[in-house]
């Protein structure tokens, strides 16, 4: 299993640059930063060349999100209102509400986030209270009757 990815800290960029760019004891090769540092060489060499070319350490930023705090919960709230919907569907009516295309997966990952693991609702059985009672004295009373059945076979 390979190993868990580690971010560099900021204090250790800004170490590997300063050795890099050279003080009185002069400059240092990536090799001889990544073994001081005890650091990937090619870590070392990443870094190096993202300061080239942007003169800056600081990390990229993050991909932008599709739905903006606003979207998301008007989509939440499409579930609340019909939970039985399906992620296409969900999926459809937010193109149509917000302009904006996305795929189910975006939108199970949006309810995920907001507490609804399952966002697909079972369908509830439309069983009276009464009725209730009824099947559970039915289940009651018949509930040896198979294995009554069982043993008069043998």
């Amino acid at each position: 299993m390979p190993k868990a990815r580690v971010e560099t800290t900021a204090a250790q960029r800004v170490l590997i640059i300063k050795a890099w760019e050279g003080d009185e004891d002069g400059t240092k090769t990536p090799k001889q930063i990544s073994e001081f540092l005890k650091i990937n060489y090619k870590t070392v060499w990443s870094i190096i060349e993202r300061y080239k070319k942007t003169k800056s350490t600081v990390n990229k930023p993050e991909r932008k999100s599709i739905f903006t705090k606003r979207e998301n919960r008007s989509i939440v709230k499409l579930v609340k209102v019909n939970p039985t919907s399906s992620g296409v569907e969900m999926a459809k009516v937010a193109e149509i509400a917000n302009g904006k295309k996305s795929s189910r997966r975006r939108i199970g990952r949006i309810l995920k986030s907001e507490g609804y693991n399952n966002f697909r609702a079972k369908k509830k059985s439309f069983v009276s209270k009464k009725n209730i009672k009824k099947r559970l004295e039915f289940a009651k009373e018949h509930l040896w009757d198979h294995i009554e059945r069982e043993i008069r076979k043998t």
